[in-house]
């Protein structure tokens, strides 16, 4: 019985579907598209036609094959480009609104890694920003670093003494004119004999830079005042400043700068990795770094000893000559060797790598620092009086140790603590620098426009320092006449 059911439910043979024959409309289409493709070829114009006689009778795909065809043919026909839905940026054409986005990202990324900056959370940023951002800090309104509790500080009426949060609760004691100082509020006598050692010096914030300092408040007034006005001096070297406050060290004495620059007993490395303190009074610290060896706080450095004759007089000098120091090592800085020395900690090699990554060769850097410590216009003197009487001071100095007998070991300027001479060709330096600003030669004032131009736009430089070294060359006589040598 099972086998009738079976035999009437199946049927005797397998069902016939019919077979597909190719439509001869679809290949004689094919046909007139091919035949009207040859006949355009290479004519944009005439491919433009067939494109839009292929939107009228809806051949989709042929239709994007000849918008292809159109683009190779002329590859600014904005008709279509448009239909292919294709974007322009900067003279060139790109399939899609994401793929200019992708080339923007890859162009920023490149700048900013030719301008030094490094990477954190998706963001570029300068290295010397990177130990900061990575503890969670973030930039107040006045451009100092923050922590997220001291913006409610802000908020809760907060005010800063300097760099020190004061409470509401304590701002009558600021405003009596005490200073903070740990847990204690001091008179300024008592903050500066608590200041007076480095580790716990005064930071002073100004408009353009931050003073590290063990002097006085009356001093690091004074100090802040000259560097101030040096700002404005490395403006005209450079023609252009850098961004951020920028930090400066600046000891009482002589001797305390001498111990702080030197390598510790603790392990401490050397503050001025290449002892230049051993021969200059100014110098800068690359090897400065915060308690745990991985923030780094490099600055230039020097001393001001209000205690000693003529102190206050050469603390002019070397004040600005630190802050100098300091303003080019932030137009130049080192990001590769800071990102290493903030992930892997202070290294033999730090120095050699600090230095080898700089741009600026050292003839410019040091004159333009002597530039602004020993040749500037002193605009505080009075009517009748020598506004160059610092220039002229410097010139004398030079003769007294011989003069600038040949520009060249200027120029390949090395800075040996053992050589004696360095301090002098350090000063002919700033007296090349001088002549390069104030000396009114027209072909070195044009060759120095257009480095400062490259330095505004953070362009490479190297050609431009290599001319105008030639162009100071070339009117060796004229820098002679104008320093009476």
């Amino acid at each position: 019985m099972l086998a009738i059911l079976l035999s009437l439910a199946l049927p005797a043979t397998p069902p016939r579907f019919p077979v597909l024959q190719p439509c001869e409309e679809v290949s004689e289409a094919d046909a007139e598209f091919d035949k009207r493709l040859a006949d355009a070829k290479g004519d944009a114009e005439k491919l433009w036609m067939l494109y839009q006689w292929c939107v009228d009778t809806s051949r989709d795909a042929s239709g994007k094959e000849t918008l292809r065809a159109v683009i190779k043919a002329d590859t600014d026909h904005l008709e279509a480009r448009k239909a292919l839905r294709h974007v322009r940026h900067e003279g060139r054409w790109y399939t899609s609104q994401k793929k200019v986005d992708q080339a923007i990202a890859k162009q920023r990324d490149k700048e900013a890694k030719d301008a030094g900056l490094v990477k954190h959370d998706g963001q570029w940023v300068e290295p010397a920003d990177l130990p900061f951002l990575e503890k969670g800090l973030v930039r107040g309104p006045n451009g100092d670093w923050l922590a997220p509790e001291d913006l409610e500080r802000l908020e809760g009426g907060w005010v800063r003494q300097d760099l020190v949060w004061v409470s509401p609760e304590e701002i009558p004691k600021m405003k009596e004119g005490l200073w903070k100082c740990g847990e204690e509020w001091l008179t300024t006598d008592e903050a500066d004999r608590h200041h007076g050692r480095f580790e716990r010096s005064w930071v002073i914030p100004s408009d353009h830079l931050e003073l590290w300092t063990s002097c006085s408040r009356a001093t690091a007034k004074k100090a802040i005042g000259e560097m101030e006005r040096c700002y404005r001096d490395m403006v005209k070297v450079y023609g252009t400043p850098p961004s951020g406050r920028i930090r400066v060290a600046l000891f009482k004495s002589s001797d305390q700068m001498g111990f702080f620059a030197a390598e510790s007993a603790a392990g401490r490395p050397a503050a001025d990795g290449r002892r230049l303190v051993e021969a200059l009074s100014s110098t800068f610290m690359e090897s400065w770094l915060t308690d745990k060896g991985k923030g780094w706080l490099g600055a230039g450095a020097s001393f001001w000893d209000a205690s000693q004759e003529n102190g206050d007089s050469f603390g002019v000098h070397d004040a600005r000559m630190a802050f100098g120091l300091s303003f080019v090592d932030r137009m130049d800085p080192s990001p590769k060797a800071i990102e290493k020395l903030t992930k892997k900690g202070y290294r033999a090699d730090f120095v050699e790598s600090f230095y080898g990554e700089k741009d600026i060769p050292a003839w410019f850097s040091w004159g333009a620092a002597c530039y602004g410590a020993r040749y500037y216009e002193d605009s505080s003197v009075g009517s009748g009086g020598d506004q160059w009487w610092v220039r002229k001071w410097s010139v004398d100095n030079l003769k007294r140790q011989g003069g600038l007998s040949f520009l060249r070991p200027v120029f390949d300027l090395e800075l040996d603590p053992q050589n004696r001479r360095t301090g002098s060709l350090i000063n002919g330096a700033g007296l090349i620098m001088s002549f390069i600003v104030d000396g009114g030669c027209a072909e070195v004032i044009e060759a120095h426009a257009e480095l400062k131009q490259a330095l505004r736009a953070g362009k490479d430089s190297k050609k431009l320092f290599g001319a105008l070294r030639k162009s100071v060359e070339a009117h060796e006589s004229e820098l002679r006449a104008f320093a009476g040598l």
